[in-house]
């Protein structure tokens, strides 16, 4: 996307947000974002486009929405779990 389009994209309720994370960003470190990525099937239409923090759109790559979002709960979880048990066997030593 030329970056003409960038405003116009900006303007279609971004606010300044990243639109899968929700935090605010700075103009120059978005990122266009493929709702649909290119690589399957998507295309660089205005509606298949959305601004994106860098971090995030890295992070999902190529993978639809719904796969990100399972990605993502898989590790929090799982970051949850191995902090739980981190804790716990801490918690447990001091007291042994």
């Amino acid at each position: 996307m030329e970056p003409a389009g960038l405003p116009k994209l900006f303007g279609k309720g971004g606010d300044g947000k990243c639109a899968i994370c929700g935090s605010y960003v700075n103009f120059d470190d978005m990122t266009v974002d493929h709702i649909v990525p290119l690589s399957r099937g998507g295309t660089n239409a205005m509606r298949n486009l959305r601004l994106a923090c860098r971090t995030c759109n890295r992070s999902k790559g190529n993978l639809s929405d719904e796969e990100f979002c399972r990605l993502a709960f898989k590790i929090i979880v799982n970051y949850k779990r191995k902090s739980l048990m981190n804790i716990f066997v801490k918690e447990r030593i001091q007291y042994e």
